[in-house]
């Protein structure tokens, strides 16, 4: 069994929440707006759902994550109801992304089909790396660039957008994957964590994407400590506890299963 599942920010989540955060995607997917809970939720904890559905799932890159509304009542002092979504293009765009999104999902798992099982990582992030450059002096497009259309569409991406379409294709592809949200050398950075012979690793396509001529494997894969003394700063107790097991680690993880569950 992989010790990164496919939604890995699920496991991470106390099993009440569970059942929120399936509402919450299965909503999304159906591209449903507004989504009443079965049953509330502490407030507190609405954000936890948001972002556990945000980073497992980058096939909703149409959802407003960042500007999501967690929905109270008088009647459940302290509880959140349910969610209010706004979407970054309209509904009657969104099939054609999509399918873009899908037609490349499936021209990579199908022209990555014959590597072997231990070079799929490097070739999945080279094949970003040869077609996207970094987006560098316009942030503010949300959907094109922190999300995996910006690198489908337009081929330029910032770090968010680059990790979460190497996440989504290491899904498709049954390798162990997550996105990492943190900083390197004081701004704000995504990157992947993967598992190499049953041991966590850290990749950074972004770095990738930003060197010329491709930067060596060896380069980009780094253990926490490397990951560290590059600069890089992250939630890393969140992630240790939860896999060694001071948090329930294995044993609270669910089994491998489709990444849209």
């Amino acid at each position: 069994m992989a010790m990164i599942p496919p939604t890995l920010y699920r496991s991470m989540l106390r099993d009440d929440l569970k059942d929120a955060y399936r509402q919450v995607t299965a909503s999304l997917l159906d591209l449903k707006k507004n989504v009443i809970l079965s049953r509330a939720i502490p407030f507190a904890d609405a954000a936890a759902v948001i972002e556990a559905v945000h980073l497992d799932h980058p096939e909703l890159f149409y959802v407003d994550f960042w500007r999501a509304n967690a929905v109270r009542m008088a009647a459940f002092p302290g509880r959140c109801i349910g969610f209010q979504f706004t979407f970054l293009i309209e509904e009657n765009l969104i099939p054609a992304p999509r399918n873009t999104l899908e037609r490349s999902i499936r021209e990579t798992v199908e022209a990555l089909a014959d590597v072997p099982a231990g070079r799929l990582y490097r070739r999945i992030a080279e094949r970003i790396a040869a077609s996207v450059t970094y987006r560098t002096d316009d942030n503010s497009n949300a959907f094109m660039f922190h999300t995996v259309m910006g690198a489908l569409l337009t081929h330029q991406s910032v770090c968010e957008g680059i990790s979460k379409l190497f996440l989504i294709y290491c899904q498709h592809m049954g390798l162990p994957c997550a996105v990492v949200s943190g900083t390197c050398g004081g701004a704000a950075h995504d990157w992947n964590m993967i598992e190499v012979r049953g041991r966590i690793r850290y990749l950074d396509v972004t770095s990738m994407v930003c060197s010329s001529p491709l930067t060596a494997m060896a380069a980009v894969t780094y253990t926490a400590p490397m990951l560290k003394a590059a600069g890089y700063r992250w939630d890393e107790e969140r992630f240790t506890r939860y896999f060694t097991g001071e948090t329930g680690g294995l044993q609270g993880a669910e089994p491998a299963q489709a990444p849209d569950a």
